[in-house]
């Protein structure tokens, strides 16, 4: 056999023996890390459904600590006086504010004081069931508090189905005894409930619970699939969705309810579309590069298609997508090399976008609620190790924007939003964040500020910028803003009790009508 033939023959099965091993990798790095990212970003979103359960909560509990820790209630409890009754819940819209399904006001002998019940979709007033009220009653746990620091919050399983409950003691003004009752407020966790999480997580929700086990899936079936010691299970459910599961326990600890995530596997697919892309590319330049290396001296072209198999597989080695190949000489092995250089191009543009959307909004592009707890913990960390000063967190929520959606349409309203965002951008400081938290709400981290003037400042300019009249068939519609203003000094233990004082002032703040901003501490103002 001749030199050439030789040559030939030895670049015929190098290539082939460089393809094979290029192809499996790039299927067991590549592929395996998009289902990586992808199973990842599902947590993620999961996480951010428990967040949003776990906020339902806490704003009940909000409420409930509003009149169970009151002089008023604490009077009323043993006087009975209808006064109360009618100066506080004359009408329904205690119930529609708060989206309160049944209130109970129970003695230390767990007798019912007071009893409402309220009907969300037919928005009437409505007599509890007795059954529902006996069963209720019969919880300890809900009737009976030892002392001024008991609370029961959580998942209930009663007849109706599950229900989301908060009961505390009632109490003085001043969080005083002794404990003189229960104040027990609840909403059904129910249909409603669900298109709410929904709305509020912008995600596609569902729900099974233990006592309807054919709702919209197995509960009895996807429970037996959760990892040990485990609330989140994550499973593909074909080759175009991806679920993630998480499981509520109810007060007792055992399991009721089983929230469901799906999404398209946009990310998988991508991922294969980008794979396939780079693999056929391959494929054509090797078949370019085995003719230009029947033609090439063998030094040269041996030398040359080491030295580019070498970086190849590095890459798919190391799974980063900014390595770049040198470009040598103006031949065709230099082509190739250019090609595999876009090729590379391509991917790494992919995962900036996975990261991008990961990272962002997408209706404003400002940075979305991941990246936004992600600066927080930076900065909360710093400020505990003494590396920064004092921070605001300013939580906004504009008011009215429901008149823009439901006057003029859904459209307007997005392209509303964006504006404010732009604002928003040019108001803050290059060293502070603004995000976007959710519907008509936005958040931002005002740092290093040396005094409570500047985050005043900050406040009254937003206010001042974000005040809009919106004129439509003759109407006016007049948008502002509300914002609750938290002041983090180093003692705080994590970043949601942060946001959850500055969600407080703010809902605070929108009952105001002088002054649009206000402090979570009366003593920041200090």
């Amino acid at each position: 056999m001749g030199l050439t033939k030789k040559i030939i023959t030895l670049i015929i099965l190098l290539f082939i023996n460089f393809v094979a091993i290029f192809y499996l990798g790039v299927h067991v790095f590549f592929i395996k890390s998009f289902e990586e990212i992808e199973k990842q970003n599902m947590e993620k979103n999961t996480k951010r459904l428990q967040r949003a359960l776990n906020n339902e909560i806490e704003d009940l509990e909000g409420i409930n600590i509003e009149y169970s820790q009151w002089d008023d209630t604490y009077e009323f409890i043993v006087n009975k006086n209808m006064e109360y009754v009618e100066s506080n819940f004359t009408g329904m819209s205690t119930f529609e504010r708060f989206r309160l399904e049944f209130m109970i006001f129970a003695d230390n002998n767990g007798s019912v004081v007071l009893a409402k019940g309220y009907d969300m979709k037919n928005d009437e007033e409505i007599l509890l069931n007795k059954d529902l009220l006996n069963h209720i009653l019969s919880k300890k746990e809900l009737v009976f508090h030892p002392d001024e620091k008991s609370s029961t919050s959580g998942i209930v399983m009663l007849p109706e189905g599950p229900a989301l409950i908060v009961s505390r003691p009632i109490l003085t003004t001043t969080a005083e005894g002794p404990v003189r009752g229960s104040l027990i407020l609840g909403r059904f966790f129910g249909d409603e409930e669900v298109r709410w999480l929904s709305n509020t997580t912008n995600l596609n929700i569902r729900m099974s619970s233990a006592d309807d086990n054919q709702r919209d899936f197995n509960f009895e079936k996807i429970l037996s699939q959760f990892p040990k010691n485990s609330n989140i299970y994550i499973t593909p459910e074909n080759q175009d969705y991806i679920s993630g599961y998480t499981l509520v326990n109810d007060i007792y600890g055992d399991p009721a309810i089983i929230l469901k995530v799906s999404k398209k596997r946009d990310i998988l697919k991508q991922g294969r579309a980008s794979v396939n892309y780079f693999i056929i590319m391959f494929v054509f330049g090797g078949i370019l590069l085995c003719f230009i290396l029947m033609l090439a001296l063998k030094k040269i072209v041996l030398e040359r298609l080491i030295e580019l198999s070498s970086k190849a597989n590095n890459i798919g080695l190391t799974k980063d997508m900014s390595i770049r190949m040198s470009v040598k000489g103006k031949d065709e092995l230099s082509f190739l090399t250019v090609s595999i250089n876009r090729m590379l191009d391509v991917l790494e543009e992919a995962q900036n976008k996975l990261r991008q959307m990961a990272y962002h909004d997408p209706l404003t592009n400002l940075p979305n609620r991941s990246q936004f707890f992600e600066r927080l913990s930076r900065e909360m960390e710093r400020r505990k190790n003494n590396e920064g000063s004092d921070f605001a967190v300013l939580f906004l929520d504009l008011d009215n924007f429901k008149m823009i959606n439901d006057e003029i349409g859904h459209h307007m309203g997005d392209k509303f939003l964006k504006k404010i965002a732009e604002k928003l951008k040019k108001i803050i400081d290059d060293k502070d964040m603004v995000a976007r938290f959710g519907g008509d709400e936005f958040i931002i981290i005002q740092t290093e500020i040396k005094g409570i003037e500047e985050v005043e400042r900050l406040a009254r300019r937003i206010i001042q910028e974000l005040d809009y009249t919106l004129r439509h068939d003759g109407k006016e519609i007049k948008i502002g803003v509300s914002i609750g203003i938290a002041i983090y000094r180093g003692r705080e233990d994590d970043g949601d009790s942060l946001i959850k004082k500055a969600d407080i002032a703010m809902y605070r703040c929108k009952k105001r009508d002088d002054i649009k901003y206000e402090f979570y501490d009366k003593n920041d103002i200090n």
